[in-house]
């Protein structure tokens, strides 16, 4: 059963931005640190927890592992040239590949998205639980990254407390953020490929419509192409499994 939860905290879209821009600015990591802290103090008055949503940002974006550094200075390289929603990309990627629990989670809300209208708190909660354990830290912990899904218009509370719809997906055209999505994607799953259909479609990414065509991604030197017995077309990482942390 994994252990680690990590992303316990409702984060809002401003503080994720406001991240970026900081290490896009400071010379020296310390220098992210306390502009963070001075962004946060008049939201957050404690210190405690002002210190853990702090941990929650720099888990995403500064306090990277080697592995995962290219990934993260790319993304670094895009922001300059995306509007508003395609930053959200990028957010959306690093969270996966730091945080297997928000993943999971946001896998979840993808396949009850495709089920149903609408979804509950207690029916998210349910498939987390299952796969992280009965513990107090996981069920308080879904709620809080839908609260955070819904602060970054991704998804909206709808008819009671607790019932979410999600938004309709925004329509990604930039070939490499797509691109740079996708690989984040396969770095944060378990498995060293997929089929290709389950890649252009997996759950987890179900708030935004990927332009591009199968073969764009043929042509992209991330990935390598396999097939197996019954002829199926596997799309792995074209530098090999890096280990997670």
């Amino acid at each position: 059963m994994p252990e680690r939860i990590g992303f316990d905290r409702k984060l809002k879209r401003a503080w994720l931005d406001r991240t970026v821009e900081a290490l896009l600015s400071a010379q020296e990591p310390e220098a992210a640190y306390a502009a963070l802290h001075q962004m946060l103090r008049k939201e957050i008055s404690a210190e405690v927890s002002r210190g853990k949503v702090i941990t929650l940002l720099t888990g995403i974006w500064l306090r990277v592992p080697g592995e995962l550094t290219h990934l993260r200075d790319e993304a670094l390289s895009l922001w300059p040239e995306l509007d508003l929603q395609e930053r959200l990309v990028l957010h959306w990627g690093m969270a996966l590949v730091r945080y297997p629990f928000f993943r999971d989670t946001v896998a979840q809300a993808g396949r009850l998205r495709r089920l149903q209208d609408t979804f509950t708190t207690a029916q998210l909660r349910h498939d987390v639980v299952a796969r992280w354990g009965e513990r107090a830290i996981v069920r308080l912990s879904a709620p809080r990254i839908l609260l955070s899904l819904e602060e970054w218009g991704v998804v909206e509370s709808v008819e009671a407390r607790g019932v979410y719809r999600a938004l309709p997906s925004h329509v990604l055209a930039h070939k490499a953020l797509c691109l740079w999505l996708l690989e984040a994607a396969l770095r944060s799953i378990s498995t060293d490929a997929l089929p290709l259909y389950d890649l252009l479609h997996l759950p987890e990414l179900f708030p935004f419509d990927l332009q591009l065509s199968p073969g764009e991604l043929h042509q992209s030197p991330r990935f390598v192409f396999l097939r197996e017995g019954n002829n199926v077309e596997l799309v792995a990482l074209a530098n090999g499994r890096l280990e997670k942390n």
